[in-house]
Order: C-alpha cells, then structure tokens, then sequence
C-alpha cells in the first residue's frame, strides 16, 4: 500500500511541477501562495507542506483583513482560506475577494475546512472557489486539490453577482440540453 501511495504522491507531485512549468512565469517562476489560517500549527504546516510542493513564497495571514493588507502588497498565485464550520463570513470574503474588481484576483482559491458537507462545498463553489480541502487532510491529497485548482480550465465568469470558475463541471449544460431535447411536448 504504501508503494502505490508513494506513486500517486510522486505522479501528483509530476503533474503539479508539470502544469506550473507549462503556465510560464506566471506560476513556474513565482509560485506564491497566501495561506489565511486562523490556527497557528494548521497554518505552519499548510505552509511546510506548498513549500515541499515548489512554492517559492508562502505567506501567512491571521485574519480576513490581514489577507487583504498582504494581498495589497503581493500578487499571489494561489491562496488558502480556512473556513470554520458554520462561519458564513469566510465565504462572503471569497464572494467579495472574487466579485472586487479593482483586485480582479483570478488564481486558485482552495476553501481549507474541517466541515466537509455537502453544503460547505456548495458554498466554498458558489463564492468563487476553485478547490475545497477537507481536514484532515494527506499530503497526497493536498496535491492533488493543488493539481485541479491549478488545472482548472473551467471559462472564468464575472458578473455582478458572481465571478470565479463556471461552477458547471463535466459537461452538465451538454446533460441538460439531452434532457431538454428528451422531453415530451
């Protein structure tokens, strides 16, 4: 067992190197990451864990607004939110991050959390998140969510109410359309 995950770590790892490579100086030669994390060990080993995954730069932030004052100050390539359980302001400040179009931040955004419901993952998406990370979570794992949100080719959407990555996936709208077209008159 412990082959076959030591193969998937070093295929995920490949793939991640691979991607940010392919994407130039955007994410090859920066890899910049802002971790926002209110609990200090969680947040110094997310922060362990990307500086093994090639980020060059991993910033840490203690609060919402300490994000914002750090992302005021460097242009980041990804970030991680922590998002508590039941705590709606966390995804109102990835709604907001992604909807302010002075910052018009387009990279990855992965929801961290500790509530991994199906409706915790529905909010982190329709705020405009790319990837949800659920705690407790492998390193393993951890690239992989890394792989997808850097991979993630979904059309970027902006409009008043929304703006993050189409929030259909696999060919829904062509599924819908099937079922529109089977219907009876």
């Amino acid at each position: 067992r412990a082959t076959t995950e030591n193969a998937a770590i070093v295929y995920t790892n490949f793939a991640v190197n691979a991607q940010l490579a392919r994407r130039g100086n955007d994410m090859a030669s920066k890899r910049t990451a802002l971790i926002m994390e209110l609990t200090p060990s969680r947040r110094s080993l997310l922060a362990e864990l990307l500086q093994e995954l090639g980020f060059t730069l991993v910033v840490e932030a203690l609060s919402p607004d300490n994000a914002l004052e750090r992302m005021n100050m460097i242009a980041f390539d990804a970030v991680f939110f922590e998002v508590a359980t039941g705590d709606e302001n966390a995804f109102a400040f990835v709604r907001n991050l992604r909807l302010d179009r002075t910052r018009d931040f387009r990279g990855p955004i992965v929801v961290v959390s500790a509530d991994s419901q199906r409706g915790a993952i529905e909010r982190a998406r329709d705020a405009g998140a790319n990837g949800f990370l659920a705690r407790p979570f492998s390193v393993a794992t951890l690239k992989l969510q890394i792989a997808r949100a850097i991979n993630d080719e979904r059309p970027y959407i902006a409009s008043a109410a929304f703006a993050g990555p189409d929030r259909r996936r696999f060919g829904t709208a062509a599924r819908s359309r099937e079922r529109t077209e089977r219907r009876p008159d």
